[in-house]
């Protein structure tokens, strides 16, 4: 019974939009990946060995200091 109402609720368009946006993502995920230049993985690589980088901050803070 469950199934003849889903099957009359006309939802099939909507798994295959997610289907093909997920499709998408990944393909643009792997056209990123294949097209980044190699120093950016290599750097990215050394990050857990550098000392340097593990007292910048990683992100800046968008909060303003109060003077």
């Amino acid at each position: 019974m469950l199934r003849d109402v889903m099957e009359s609720a006309g939802l099939a368009l909507y798994a295959e939009i997610g289907l093909i946006l997920l499709f998408v993502t990944f393909l643009l995920v792997v056209a990123r990946i294949f097209t980044q230049k190699r120093g950016y993985y290599e750097r990215l690589a050394r990050i857990p060995f550098d000392d340097e980088s593990a007292s910048e901050p990683v992100a800046r803070s968008t909060e303003r200091s109060e003077v």
